[in-house]
């Protein structure tokens, strides 16, 4: 027979590991294969050579079947060069995933040029007034994943190319 304080921590470590793999979507390979995937610097800000550091905050949810619901951006960039519809599309592209990532979540995803040659519009899209810890206070019920860096790499060509 179980003694009674055995069988308290066993609960405990059961509690324990489902608590951890509610946390643990910043470490599934699907979905970080498919955000890797699916979100690239909208064509669009390139050709309009859009220089940002801003962040896009997007909201979803994961039902108890781990599909992927209600996805919205909580600061949608103006002007629109595309970043919204990057990171919409990405998490549209999301197999189901476990059901233990049940749960409300926010993806920060910052997009970066890299290096860029000629002209800059800097600061193009409206600076966002989320910051994470505001995000943290305003929706205490959700997790925060780990930020994801886009960047756009347009390489510098010296000398003449014929």
């Amino acid at each position: 027979m179980i003694k009674f304080n055995t069988l308290i921590g066993l609960c405990l470590v059961g509690q324990f590991l489902h608590a951890q793999s509610l946390h643990s979507l910043d470490q599934d390979l699907a979905f970080n294969a498919v955000l890797h995937k699916y979100i690239t610097y909208p064509q669009q800000a390139v050709e309009a050579k859009v220089y940002t550091r801003s962040i896009i905050y997007a909201h979803f949810n994961i039902d108890s079947l781990g599909h992927i619901q209600n996805i919205a951006i909580l600061n949608p960039s103006q002007p629109d060069y595309g970043f919204d519809k990057q990171v919409k599309q990405a998490l549209r592209h999301l197999p189901h995933l476990k059901p233990s990532y049940v749960g409300e979540y926010i993806l920060p995803v910052r997009f970066v040029f890299a290096y860029t040659k000629g002209d800059i519009k800097s600061d193009t899209l409206i600076p966002s007034i989320l910051t994470d810890e505001a995000l943290k206070n305003a929706y205490p019920n959700m997790i925060l994943l780990t930020e994801r860096r886009i960047e756009a790499y347009i390489p510098m060509f010296t000398g003449n190319r014929r």
